[in-house]
């Protein structure tokens, strides 16, 4: 019977995990992108409310001061870049997806906690889709309008990547709005300790 080398109990794994330490390991893709964080935001807050899940929750918080203390102006502007990667942002520009993902997750992050933070940072990003990407006929490219120029701006709805972005930046656009009346006035800016600036 041939031995089971992924099981813990097995008698080989020791010298074969020893082998493979003193070998090269291999490339890890370890960076973070703007657009399957904001993924991860929408889900972790939507599932903690749902499930009683604190802790999820506040990992989606941690990832949105991420992503808005790393992501957003580090070119030193309102745009946001694409990847970062232990603590230091990329050099490439956000996407159509990076921005419409991360604000649908600030809108979910925003319904969850109550926080107005969330959604002001959520109704700049969009705004910023509108102003740089729209393709004025009602649909939107995947790159903005002062990206590197292209051959060809791509704007491909069949790809599943820019399909997401396109509904991202249809649908979370008209929602802004409406959890701001619900919410109430704006207050002030949500720190990285989960409070907005000023209170205790």
């Amino acid at each position: 019977m041939i031995p089971r080398i992924g099981f813990a109990g097995n008698r080989y794994a020791p010298d074969l995990f020893g082998a493979r330490e003193v070998r090269v390991h291999p490339g890890r893709d370890d960076k973070v992108v703007a657009s399957w964080n904001g993924l991860a935001i929408a889900a972790l807050a939507e599932a903690g409310q749902l499930l009683g899940e604190p802790s999820w929750i506040d990992a989606a918080v941690g990832a949105a001061d991420l992503l808005i203390a790393v992501h957003l102006g580090a070119q030193d502007d309102d745009r946001l870049c694409r990847t970062s990667k232990d603590g230091l942002a990329g050099n490439n520009l956000g996407v159509l997806d990076d921005y419409g993902s991360l604000a649908e997750g600030l809108l979910v992050l925003a319904q969850v906690t109550g926080e107005v933070a969330w959604l002001q940072f959520a109704g700049m990003l969009l705004d910023i889709t509108l102003q740089h990407f729209t393709d004025g006929s009602g649909g939107f490219f995947d790159t903005a309008n002062d990206a590197p120029e292209l051959i060809r701006r791509p704007k491909d709805p069949r790809r599943q990547r820019r399909t997401f972005g396109l509904v991202r930046g249809y649908e979370c656009t008209p929602h802004v709005r409406g959890i701001d009346r619900i919410i109430g006035a704006p207050g002030g800016s949500r720190t990285s300790t989960g409070h907005r600036d000023g209170s205790s």
